[in-house]
């Protein structure tokens, strides 16, 4: 866990604690391009990406069809499509 994320506690009406993760813009970028299934999918992320206020080219995630790839190769692999 990075110091950005958080987690939350929560407690239940029969006295439980229940541990709620809290994601940061950054990581839900990474879901939103890292799930994309076909191009137009990830079109579609990175414009969300965008709208968040994030560069999709800086945030590490693995686009359609090829291997996990890190942030500082995304800006490249990404202006290939």
């Amino acid at each position: 866990m990075t110091l950005k994320e958080e987690i939350l506690l929560f407690m239940t009406p029969d006295n439980s604690l229940v541990a709620v993760e809290r994601y940061t813009s950054e990581r839900k970028a990474e879901f939103l391009l890292s799930n994309a299934v076909k191009d137009l999918d990830y079109r579609e992320a990175r414009n969300t990406v965008l709208a968040i206020g994030l560069d999709p080219d800086f945030i590490a995630h693995r686009r359609p069809g090829m291997n996990s790839i890190h942030a500082g190769d995304a800006r490249r692999l990404t202006h290939q499509a």
